[in-house]
């Protein structure tokens, strides 16, 4: 037994040689995910802003604590969850649940169930109903949206008004 290994010459070697197909491809592969995922973290970085939950009116959806991402700009409807500041509360950043936009003719009963255009909102997300309040009927100024937090444990109404009169509709973006 020897204990030098034989090595065959390569032929070809040196600074000269030329890559194969294959390896300019998945070199070009890696370089083009690279830049897709440093692009998407820019993206995002630019459209949405974390957010952390400061009360609990948005429970059981989110929690005190909560941190969630917002995106900004864009269309707002029925259903979606937005984040805000308004004059009336302070500096406080809000977060509540669009109920309705303008045009829509809101109710709402004693029991706390809720109408937008003479139908019941399906409300599934709510822990139980609370007290709703006293009854009330308004109509959504074009412009403005009707929010409410998800916690109905208490009445809502003297809430639910003020906030659709500050609460402006982002524009498209």
């Amino acid at each position: 037994m020897s204990s030098v290994a034989e090595r065959t010459p390569r032929t070809g070697a040196g600074p000269a040689r030329r890559r194969s197909t294959a390896s300019i491809v998945q070199g070009a592969a890696i370089a083009l995910g690279f830049v897709m995922l440093v692009g998407g973290f820019a993206v995002l970085a630019l459209q949405y802003r974390p957010y952390r939950i400061p009360t609990s009116s948005m429970s059981p959806t989110l929690e005190v604590g909560d941190t969630v991402l917002a995106r900004t700009g864009g269309a707002v409807g029925r259903g979606d969850i937005v984040v805000f500041q308004d004059q009336d509360w302070g500096t406080a950043t809000l977060v509540k649940r669009v109920v309705a936009v303008g045009g829509d003719t809101v109710s709402g009963d004693a029991e706390g169930r809720i109408t937008v255009n003479g139908h019941q909102v399906s409300e599934p997300y709510l822990a139980a109903l609370g007290t709703g309040g006293t009854a009330f009927s308004v109509t959504v100024p074009e412009g403005r949206l009707f929010l409410l937090g998800d916690f109905r444990g208490t009445p809502w109404t003297r809430a639910a008004t003020s906030t659709w009169r500050s609460a402006r509709c982002p524009s498209p973006g």
